[in-house]
């Protein structure tokens, strides 16, 4: 059985090896397309060091501004003397083409002696440098800053009368290239065969941890390479540029959290890489803002226990909503982080110390047996019936005994409470409820234990009506 291929593009390279080791020219030029991101730079980078290990010698220019041939001549000549490269020189020879109109003088092998002139107009390679087995690899057309007509033409003179190999790397679908009159006409003559280049993501990411510096998250982006992937996927795009950057995010967002043996909490690492090359990507990719952040994961009960509440499944999705949908985060996920801290990360690009001990705080993940009972009884979707019971038991007891002196606190509790009455899953009836919660509130106040939220326990990015601690509240429609 044939061994299946993993590089997406590996039947593209078998043409382009044949194309470029013909001994007969080929007579035409060969195009490689596809969108902005979608990895035809990183391929043709490959391509040409795996032409150079064949003896071969590619010749590359960037069309990004060119706007005459001559700018042209310039990246082929610079390419070929690379002594050129030096500054002095540079100079030198910018001066030497102003005056001579065209013509420059200079000793290429530093002699000491002038090695005669070179016209630097359109390139005549062959008479000038060998020539043999010289691939020339055209990039970014959609961006040349001459019109197509005459950057084909152009190039069309190495293809037609000078039988080189040429390669033409270009977004093809973009509105420059498309619209132009003209276009198909000469691109009809000169370029023979056209290919997609397909997004190797396996072998970008690889080159992306390469440049992960912190090595804590690289430690964790290597191990976790396939689930890298499998959300890059899933968000199906195609566009490597957003992997590289999510990529990125994750690790800035693990350094920001500076918390020890978080890498042994092996559910909160999968589901911190989750959410933050989930909202990475799709935030990139304009179908997630920052205040949509905000609403992620929010518990809303009464929701979840209302059949009627939810949206008809014949509705037409939003950008938003389909992407949310893609990632499985209209369920109200129970997030790593809470909400508002990767609202505030992806608005701000940092996470601050306070809001990462909080978020680290409420984390489902992380809860023990000291964590509060009202932050694990906030995750109620996760929690088996015997652990809802007795969270439930012990925030119900701690609020009628005035234990909740924090604003923030003293609200969770009674938002839970009311809206566990309202479902009949306490043992208590809605207007029982009110009037537990209105007494604990009078006798608080009497006893002076209310702390009006002083300490900052109502901060983040939900309005002050609705969350403290970064969690919001779970029964916000209640007067």
């Amino acid at each position: 059985m044939q061994t299946p291929i993993d590089d997406p593009n590996q039947a593209l390279q078998n043409f382009l090896d044949r194309y470029c080791a013909s001994n007969t020219a080929p007579g035409y030029a060969v195009m490689l397309r596809g969108p902005w991101g979608s990895g035809k730079t990183w391929f043709i980078d490959q391509y040409q060091e795996r032409l150079k290990t064949q003896g071969k010698r590619p010749l590359y220019v960037s069309l990004f501004g060119v706007s005459k041939p001559s700018d042209i001549s310039d990246q082929f000549f610079a390419q070929i003397h690379p002594v050129l490269a030096n500054a002095k020189v540079q100079k030198t020879w910018a001066i030497a083409k102003s005056l001579l109109k065209g013509t420059i003088k200079i000793d290429l092998d530093r002699d000491g002696k002038e090695d005669g002139t070179l016209q630097v107009a359109i390139p005549e390679l062959d008479k000038w440098a060998s020539t043999e087995g010289a691939i020339l690899i055209f990039d970014d057309l959609e961006r040349c800053g001459m019109s197509n007509e005459d950057i084909l033409g152009f190039i069309n003179q190495f293809v037609e009368h000078d039988g080189y190999r040429v390669l033409v790397v270009a977004n093809e679908e973009a509105k420059s290239i498309d619209r132009e009159s003209g276009f198909a006409t000469i691109k009809e003559k000169v370029i023979g065969r056209t290919f997609q280049i397909r997004p190797d993501a396996s072998a970008a990411l690889t080159h992306f941890l390469a440049e992960v510096s912190s090595r804590k998250s690289h430690g964790i982006l290597a191990e976790k390479q396939n689930e890298v992937l499998a959300v890059f996927q899933r968000a199906d795009y195609g566009n490597l540029r957003q992997l590289r950057q999510a990529v990125f995010d994750f690790s800035d967002i693990w350094d920001s959290l500076q918390a020890d043996g978080l890498d042994q909490k092996a559910e909160f690492v999968n589901r911190l890489l989750n959410d933050v090359l989930t909202l990475s990507i799709e935030h990139r990719a304009g179908a997630l803002s920052v205040s949509d952040m905000t609403e992620l994961g929010v518990q809303d009960w009464s929701k979840y226990f209302n059949e009627k509440e939810k949206a008809s499944e014949d509705a037409p999705l939003s950008p938003k909503e389909m992407a949310l949908k893609r990632h499985g985060l209209d369920q109200e996920p129970v997030l790593a982080l809470t909400a508002s801290a990767y609202a505030e990360f992806f608005e701000k690009g940092d996470l601050s110390e306070a809001t990462a001990k909080e978020s680290l705080a409420n984390s489902k993940y992380l809860a023990n047996e000291s964590t509060a009972s009202w932050r694990r009884l906030w995750y109620l979707h996760s929690l088996t019936d015997a652990e809802f019971r007795s969270l439930s038991a012990d925030v119900f007891q701690r609020l009628v005994a005035l234990e909740y002196v924090s604003e923030g606190e003293l609200l969770h509790a009674v938002s839970m409470m009311l809206s566990l009455a309202s479902q009949g899953l306490i043992a208590k009836t809605s207007k029982q409820m009110m009037v537990v919660a209105k007494k604990v509130v009078k006798d608080s106040a009497t006893a002076g234990k209310i702390d009006p939220g002083s300490s900052g326990d109502r901060s983040g990015s939900f309005s002050r009506d609705m969350a403290a601690f970064g969690l919001g509240f779970t029964d916000r429609n209640t007067k």
